[in-house]
């Protein structure tokens, strides 16, 4: 059984790939000039990424990435819409007490006049911000959950989100392998009290053979889950 504290375990699939998370805490236009702020990611704030896995950004993350990437500012995370760029000092990152803090001036483009009619109505609120993995630590927390701390990464890009939320869109990743985000925390549970059987164990490594034919948000979702079990010694 998994002890309690940190884990000296390194994640095998969650390195180098690309990862997007979200925040509520509201992306706002400004009323009278043509600027976009707000905050991508908050510091110190544990969020659920799928049951019994928790995640938060440690202070400092993105302070290396903001001094030397070229990150853009977009709409949904979409290339094609281009709100700002920190090369060209159209997008502004700076860390703070409460996390990293974004600026863009948006381009004087129909699209982007849209979007900002419809963030003044509050249509559009949410932030996200586009990352890849530099350092991370994973620990068991007292109620059985693991709590993965992102301590260093590299920045690709800050968003302004219609959703500002975890995708839900889990039907692809219910369907791989014949197994649903529900059974796999009613498996892990038993994974921590010995309990499951060796059909069910094979079940599970399944999920490995189809990482391959998964893309985009569903792959991400599957690597953590993946990540969840091996921290139960069963990968």
């Amino acid at each position: 059984m998994p002890k309690i504290g940190k884990t000296n375990r390194k994640p095998d699939r969650l390195r180098n790939g690309f990862e997007m998370r979200f925040t509520s805490t509201g992306i706002e236009a400004d009323p009278d000039e043509p600027k976009i702020g707000g905050y991508a990611a908050v510091f110190s704030t544990p969020v659920e990424i799928v049951r019994g896995l928790r995640e938060q950004v440690a202070p400092g993350a993105f302070a290396k990435s903001i001094g030397v990437d070229d990150v853009r500012g977009l709409l949904n995370h979409d290339p094609n819409y281009v709100l700002g760029r920190t090369s060209s000092g159209t997008l502004r990152l700076m860390e703070d007490a409460t996390g990293l803090r974004f600026e863009v001036d948006p381009p004087d483009t129909q699209w982007a006049r849209d979007l900002m009619v419809t963030m003044r109505r509050r249509d559009v609120s949410g932030g996200s911000f586009g990352f890849r993995v530099v350092k991370d630590s994973w620990e068991h927390l007292p109620d059985g959950d693991e709590l993965r701390t992102i301590e260093e990464a590299k920045l690709l890009d800050v968003s302004v989100v219609t959703y500002p939320a975890y995708p839900a869109t889990q039907t692809h990743v219910r369907s791989v392998a014949g197994i649903d985000l529900d059974e796999i925390a009613d498996l892990y549970g038993r994974i921590r009290s010995g309990e499951l059987n060796d059909e069910e164990r094979a079940r599970i490594r399944a999920l490995g053979d189809h990482l391959v034919t998964v893309t985009g948000d569903d792959r991400d979702e599957l690597d953590l889950l993946r990540r969840r079990l091996a921290l139960a010694d069963i990968l």
